[in-house]
């Protein structure tokens, strides 16, 4: 198999990237019958992995489905162990956040040797789902220059309503990630989305963005415009999740009531408040209000 670079999902944490995966692993180029919606975490976790005989962190694992770290892996490792030591020792804790000094530590033939293996493995290549990779983009683009992202985002009071129905599932406790303020959920919405909209604006032919609404509702075309951007054919068997797609693209008032299920896990008072602390940069990405009408800005 000629090996092609992998495609990256990221994006808005609880925004759908899940699905999409799950979307893109019917596609005849990326499907393989041990892969899962394992997030692999592959950025951080190779560069802690320095040691080629210690135990192979879990996630890493994990997106491995169940086979060994292949040799090669282990052979990049240790061939690059004096260089990444020396530079880890001058950058004093700098190296995993600068991507040059990313790049001379050699960290990115790290990450480029983990994900060719794993396409030789699978004999298909490589599709990869990490939201935060989101902010990983420069380092997974020294490892891949022709590399594909897709960034996905979501109305930001239905990202609140899935971390609160995680958490709440899970009966995490109080100090969990799942547990978010308002305040801090649109801290984090806003500064992904600008994220996402300067990564566009930096590499128009590597980035895509995808609405989760347009996934879900227009899941066809949405697929189609991934496909191309990706440069692969467009395969109907991605649609194998969208059993009831149809029925929601027939019938609109379908949609509007999924979309309504927000109000089970979020007040209305702390989605106009969110809405209103949003305004401006859902208004930018077409987002409407749940709630009714609120001032641009309140007092923080």
């Amino acid at each position: 198999m000629q090996q092609r670079a992998p495609v990256f999902i990221v994006g808005i944490p609880r925004s759908g990237t899940t699905l999409l995966l799950r979307t893109m692993l019917r596609h005849s180029s990326f499907g393989h019958r041990r892969m899962n919606g394992t997030e692999s975490e592959l950025v951080e976790l190779l560069y802690r992995f320095t040691d080629p005989n210690a135990p192979v962190p879990f996630r890493l694992m994990g997106f491995l489905c169940g086979e060994d770290l292949p040799a090669d892996v282990r052979r990049t490792i240790v061939r690059l162990r004096w260089r990444r030591g020396l530079v880890r020792k001058l950058a004093r804790g700098r190296a995993h956040r600068d991507p040059r000094l990313y790049r001379l530590a050699g960290e990115h033939l790290v990450v480029r040797s983990y994900l060719e293996n794993i396409a030789r493995l699978r004999n298909r290549r490589v599709v990869e789902k990490t939201p935060t990779h989101l902010h990983r983009v420069a380092e997974l683009r020294l490892a891949f220059a022709d590399a594909r992202f897709i960034c996905m985002h979501r109305h930001p009071v239905d990202v609140l309503s899935s971390y609160r129905r995680r958490h709440a599932f899970e009966h995490a406790p109080d100090d969990a990630w799942t547990n978010i303020s308002v305040d801090a959920m649109a801290q984090r919405w806003a500064s992904d989305v600008r994220t996402e909209q300067r990564l566009a604006r930096l590499y128009p032919e590597a980035v895509v963005l995808v609405r989760y609404d347009d996934l879900v509702e227009r899941p066809e075309d949405t697929m189609r415009r991934i496909c191309d951007h990706i440069g692969e054919p467009f395969d109907p068997a991605c649609l194998d999740d969208f059993e009831q797609a149809a029925t929601s693209r027939d019938d609109p008032q379908r949609v509007v009531r999924a979309t309504s299920k927000w109000r089970e896990h979020v007040g209305e008072q702390d989605a106009a408040r969110l809405e209103r602390l949003l305004a401006e940069p859902m208004s930018e990405l077409g987002y409407a209000p749940y709630t009714a009408s609120a001032p641009a800005a309140v007092d923080r």
